[in-house]
């Protein structure tokens, strides 16, 4: 994938839809500290963790989620 920058504390990535996803989509991410104690976080109040903590190029850390009402999101730490 392709990752820019809008300034100095947002950015994004770019990639092709992998096969098992219907439809193109957003995916958002939200900063956190830690990715551990924030995937504890989504778990602990009824949401799922569905891939990672995974390493991304560039060093940070994402976990893919998905909230109890359905909605998927993905948070990024610098540090796991």
């Amino acid at each position: 994938y392709q990752t820019f920058t809008a300034g100095p504390e947002s950015g994004g990535g770019i990639m092709n839809k992998p096969e098992q996803i219907p439809v193109p989509v957003w995916q958002f991410y939200f900063n956190v500290a830690a990715i551990d104690a924030a995937a504890k976080r989504v778990t602990d109040n009824g949401g799922k963790i569905l891939m990672g903590p995974m390493e991304v190029p560039g060093g940070s850390w994402v976990v893919q989620c998905q909230d109890p009402q359905g909605a998927h999101f993905a948070l990024m730490a610098p540090v796991r």
